[in-house]
């Protein structure tokens, strides 16, 4: 469906069976996805990023810049917080993961992919 759909985007003009679903690492490894893969948003690794490849070109691909550096984080002092201020942006933080989540991947997440037969 990902294939698809951004093979339809990006217009690729060729055949969903003739792309690649691949995860490419900071470090420059590559994971290609199957087709009957589930929640293969959530399944990236931390610094990783998916694209959507022709099978000839998958030798060629290569971590994109932004993956190679360090992200910035924020300059503050921990200690000048007050644990409610801290626990107030916890809670905030987590909230806005929950709500990013599909309701789909939280259930096989849960309770396993194998419970719902994919």
């Amino acid at each position: 469906m990902i294939k698809a759909c951004a093979s339809d985007k990006l217009q690729l003009n060729r055949a969903a069976d003739d792309l690649y679903l691949v995860e490419v690492k900071s470090n420059g490894e590559r994971s290609v996805f199957k087709d009957n893969d589930v929640s293969v948003p959530t399944a990236l690794s931390l610094n990783g990023r998916l694209f959507v490849s022709p099978k000839d070109h998958l030798d060629a691909m290569t971590p994109l810049p932004e993956q190679e550096a360090a992200t910035e984080g924020l300059d503050i002092d921990i200690e000048v917080l007050s644990t409610k201020e801290l626990a107030f942006h916890m809670t905030l933080f987590d909230w806005d993961l929950f709500w990013a989540v599909h309701e789909y991947e939280l259930l096989y997440h849960t309770f396993g992919r194998h419970h719902f037969g994919k």
